[in-house]
């Protein structure tokens, strides 16, 4: 191990994978709040409160919330991880909105902060292919991986001028937000994939599927697809059978089974009353 020191901060899935990583090359100064982060330094004395109690030059960031003020921009080098492949899908929830999206590709970037969104020139990015298969917690457990294993020995090389930063490609860029509770509503007015798509982004941890009905909110475990060019009231329950709850959609019919209330009580399908309207 080198002897000189770094600074982290962050909490979550990928701070618990950078730190792994970062501890075999450097001492880490650590602010964080994760117990999973904090168990896993060698000198917990380490730990600071703010930026401003950091005493080394170079800090990383992963799973770091807050917006970092600019003079802490011009008093440090910061470099943060972010889950996607800048400059596109800045921002929030960036995996969950490319497989959304059908990108072919998603990866992550480790790049130089600045005062701006995600914007800082780029370091390493690392691209994994969408299988349009696999669920969002997946492709963020291969990605949390990766950093396990890669980020420190990338941080050394970074450090001893090895790896040059190249400024993001602006023209390229996009921008996305948080996901809500609005956006796990299944969505009968969008096609078949769509809906495919969200059940991959909404596996555990996270949130199953919702609907709304008659002003209370459910989940969704599963559902199966009919296809069907019949013109109708779309995100009607137009029929209640052995197959489950058949609700009008895009593309056809799109048959929900394996509902929840809230409180995670199963729900009976006969519960759901032909001629209504979901998410009304």
């Amino acid at each position: 191990m080198q002897d000189n020191k770094i600074g982290f901060a962050g909490k979550g899935w990928g701070a618990v994978a950078a730190v792994k990583s970062l501890k075999q090359f450097y001492n880490l100064e650590c602010l964080s709040t994760d117990g999973n982060v904090i168990d896993l330094l060698s000198d917990q004395s380490n730990l600071v409160n703010s930026f401003d109690e950091f005493t080394c030059n170079l800090i990383i960031c992963a799973g770091y919330e807050p917006l970092i003020e600019e003079k802490l921009l011009s008093r440090y080098k910061i470099i943060n991880i972010h889950y996607s492949l800048l400059p596109k899908y800045r921002g929030w929830h960036s995996t969950a909105w490319a497989i959304m999206n059908g990108e072919n590709k998603l990866g992550l970037s480790i790049f130089e902060m600045n005062q701006f969104m995600d914007d800082g020139p780029i370091i390493h990015q690392k691209k994994f292919v969408n299988d349009n298969t696999s669920s969002a917690t997946h492709y963020m457990g291969l990605m949390n991986t990766y950093i396990e294993e890669n980020l420190g020995q990338i941080i050394n090389k970074y450090s001893i001028g090895e790896i040059t930063s190249k400024p993001q490609d602006k023209s390229k860029a996009s921008w996305v937000g948080k996901r809500s509770q609005t956006h796990n509503l299944i969505n009968f007015n969008n096609g078949f994939e769509h809906c495919k798509r969200l059940f991959r982004v909404l596996q555990f941890p996270y949130p199953l599927p919702q609907i709304r009905y008659r002003k209370e909110y459910y989940t969704v475990g599963k559902v199966v697809f009919h296809k069907s060019d019949v013109q109708t009231d779309i995100g009607r329950i137009l029929n209640v059978d052995s197959d489950g709850v058949w609700v009008k959609s895009l593309d056809g019919y799109i048959i929900m089974n394996d509902i929840e209330d809230v409180m995670g009580n199963c729900i009976n399908n006969n519960t759901f009353k032909l001629g209504s309207f979901i998410n009304d």
